[in-house]
């Protein structure tokens, strides 16, 4: 069940856009009428990501699995 987004596959995931000043509550999706605002961001969080050492990206699966071997590690040391 584990997915571990790379570069490539995060870039080309469906994407939405909100303005946040005029809708809080996200039910607006701007993303096709602003294509180059949403490419602008998409670039600016890739750069942010790389920058910071943000990739592969992990979903909370991939943190319990790991959690869950750790675990299970740590117990049978005891034993």
């Amino acid at each position: 069940m584990s997915t571990n987004y790379s570069v490539p596959d995060t870039l080309a995931n469906t994407w939405q856009l909100f303005n946040l000043n005029e809708g809080f509550n996200e039910q607006k999706d701007l993303a096709k009428k602003y294509p180059g605002k949403l490419k602008e961001l998409q670039v600016l969080f890739d750069q942010e990501a790389r920058k910071n050492r943000l990739y592969p990206l992990i979903t909370w699966d991939d943190v319990l699995e790991k959690t869950a071997k750790e675990m299970q590690r740590l117990l049978n040391e005891t034993k």
